[in-house]
């Protein structure tokens, strides 16, 4: 009788854990980066491993790349070269990753849950460091995001959602000091590159 629970305990774990979507959001500010080529590595790199379904949005003023589609990534990732994309405009971007939240069917239902959400969500966030500290942009785009979207509580973020901060040029002590304190906080991970 015991072999017979254990093996449909496992059974519905498993199940379970399967049937949950897992949704990649990637948003990347690649305006003002020293280094062109590392962000788009990494930028390649996070989505190309990735089984999830997939939202890349790469900041581009009022004309932002979008690809929901594994295959169109690379040569999106690759026209990071040829624009030299402006600095975000943080009140458009925000609304336009709002507007994909309420249309797109994989986030629909963000907007409709009462507590938490059925998906695994995972966001990235590609910011240069000096340009982050000064503009705010993890709590005016990454935060906002998250916030907007009732995705933080006053506990932290849901448990079904991860989200991740991929910071360029940590070089100031400024700046070492300003992301070590957004890591203690607890909603996002930080990582350098």
């Amino acid at each position: 009788m015991r072999v017979v629970f254990l093996f449909l305990s496992l059974f519905l774990i498993t199940t379970f854990c399967i049937a949950q979507d897992k949704i990649l959001l990637v948003y990347a500010d690649a305006s003002n980066l020293s280094s062109q080529f590392s962000i788009r590595n990494k930028l390649f790199n996070a989505v190309q491993d990735s089984e999830h379904k997939l939202i890349l949005y790469i900041s581009n003023g009022k004309q932002p790349l979008i690809s929901t589609n594994i295959y169109d990534t690379q040569q999106l990732v690759d026209k990071i070269a040829k624009l030299n994309p402006p600095k975000p405009n943080i009140v458009f971007d925000l609304d336009s990753l709002n507007k994909l939240f309420s249309s797109d069917s994989l986030l629909s239902e963000v907007s409709l849950r009462a507590t938490d959400v059925r998906e695994n969500f995972i966001f990235y966030f590609f910011f240069n460091s000096t340009q982050c500290r000064l503009q705010k942009q993890d709590v005016r785009i990454a935060r906002a995001l998250l916030l907007s979207n009732r995705l933080i509580t006053k506990n932290g973020l849901l448990p079904s959602c991860r989200a991740k901060l991929y910071i360029q040029n940590i070089s100031t002590a400024e700046d070492s000091v300003y992301f070590r304190k957004i890591q203690e906080e607890g909603v996002f991970e930080v990582e350098a590159y």
